[in-house]
């Protein structure tokens, strides 16, 4: 009897030792998926801000070539600086929103 006893006890104590592994291995299997899905998200949201500071960018240079072409009409009257770059401001607008 004390033989069973014993082996009965070894049992035991790895089925606790198998399911506190599979729980470690459970909970850490989550976590990772949590993280992947958090790195995921983060880089959606770095990927749309760099697409804004891009858009921000056309929009501030076309400003400043309005200006430019506004400082060199009044200075010298000359038609010419109407559009320092070839194209009607509304088509350089819908390529700076794109």
């Amino acid at each position: 009897m004390d033989k069973t006893n014993s082996a009965s006890s070894i049992t035991r104590q790895l089925q606790l030792v198998f399911g506190i592994s599979i729980l470690i291995l459970l909970i850490s299997s989550y976590a990772s998926f949590y993280s992947n899905k958090k790195l995921i998200d983060t880089s959606r949201w770095v990927n749309h801000t760099n697409d804004v500071i891009k858009h921000a960018e056309a929009m501030i240079s076309l400003a400043k070539d309005a200006e430019t072409g506004q400082r060199g009409y009044i200075i010298t009257e000359d038609t010419i600086f109407y559009s320092p770059i070839p194209g009607p401001i509304s088509v350089r607008l819908q390529r700076a929103s794109c």
